[in-house]
């Protein structure tokens, strides 16, 4: 005669302590904490770069793990100045890529191409990875792309600089 699954007495749960099993849910809280929760960092980097009117006039980067972002913005900053640029009219000082990666690769593409209405335009791109320096130059290829809207790949770049920290 068959019974079904409903009518079929089912096993007593194994007992475990109270204790061992508030240990085991501490234990699982505290690794989820600690792998899902961003881990900060005194090392860091920057690419500032200075635009006229959509075309990049120059960039200088700081990337060290003996540096904050705030603190390697500020050099960078103080670089472009005492090379003549400060913030004036139509142009702008700005931090176009920044990191907070204790150690990594950064790389800077440069292109200089002409725009659809005929002008000469020079666009910079910064990446940051953990990973690789090819990483990084694909996030300064997609870094390029949201900072020089007309740019494409086809127009192509050179390397400008290449850092591991």
């Amino acid at each position: 005669m068959k019974q079904s699954i409903h009518s079929m007495e089912r096993p007593a749960p194994k007992q475990t302590s109270t204790r061992s099993s508030n240990t085991t849910t501490m234990l699982w809280a505290l690794a989820t904490i600690t792998l899902f929760t961003p881990q900060t960092s005194d090392a860091g980097g920057v690419c500032m770069v200075v635009k006229k009117l959509g075309n990049s006039l120059a960039i200088e980067w700081i990337a060290s793990e003996d540096e904050t972002v705030d603190s390697a913005s500020e050099k960078a900053k103080a670089l472009l100045q005492q090379q003549g640029f400060t913030r004036k009219k139509l142009q702008d000082i700005h931090v176009q890529a920044s990191t907070s990666l204790a150690h990594g690769h950064m790389i800077i593409i440069k292109s200089e191409y002409e725009t659809k209405i005929g002008k000469l335009r020079t666009s910079y791109g910064c990446g940051f990875s953990h990973a690789s320096s090819t990483e990084a130059e694909s996030v300064a290829i997609n870094n390029l792309r949201s900072y020089s809207w007309g740019w494409k790949q086809a127009f192509g770049y050179e390397l400008y600089a290449r850092h591991s920290y």
